[in-house]
């Protein structure tokens, strides 16, 4: 195929199919990406008694080292026990975690805090960071949007995950962006 190297020069023609080659391919990966997240999905849920706590101190772990994170305070709050299926929950908090922290300022201190309520149908999970930086991010301003709705359909690979995993743990996820401030996602469990 023929590699671009600036659009100057290029004739309206040859932009548009460029543009339409691209497209072409972004859906076929989206397909694909689709299919793949189904099939890994359509697993068998094994639920059991949990304390997601050794999940999300090695999630943790994992995310700081992968992002060189060295200025950081990490709060963890009460972490109770749910009934879920414990691969799709790490698999859940991966993702969460690895999305907050991957989009953190590393420039400047990064708080994030991970604790959970109960109330009287749900064990609610929040994951909640100082980082402002994500108000600038298109991903995190398609979430800003729809704040405090459920995320569901999104283009995003990470949270195209995220939605996915939450509909089979039969869970509901919502985002709160405080600008300046930071931002909260929120996971609802059934308290069963």
């Amino acid at each position: 195929g023929e590699f671009i190297k600036s659009i100057d020069g290029l004739s309206t023609n040859d932009l548009f199919k460029y543009s339409n080659y691209i497209l072409e391919i972004t859906l076929i990966l989206d397909h694909i990406i689709t299919k793949t997240i189904d099939n890994i999905i359509d697993i068998p849920i094994k639920n059991e008694n949990l304390n997601p706590e050794k999940i999300i101190k090695l999630t943790l772990s994992q995310a700081i080292k992968k992002y060189e994170i060295e200025n950081f305070n990490i709060y963890l709050g009460d972490l109770y026990p749910i009934n879920q299926d414990k691969d799709l929950i790490h698999q859940l908090f991966i993702n969460l975690i690895f999305n907050t922290i991957k989009h953190s300022d590393k420039e400047k201190l990064v708080n994030l805090e991970i604790f959970s309520k109960i109330d009287d149908k749900n064990i609610v999970y929040y994951i909640k960071d100082n980082n402002m930086k994500l108000s600038e991010n298109n991903l995190f301003n398609l979430l800003k949007r729809i704040a405090n709705k459920p995320i569901n359909n999104f283009d995003n690979l990470g949270l195209k995950v995220i939605s996915r995993l939450t509909e089979r743990l039969n869970a509901k996820i919502s985002f709160d962006d405080n600008l300046g401030t930071g931002s909260t996602f929120i996971i609802s469990f059934p308290n069963e």
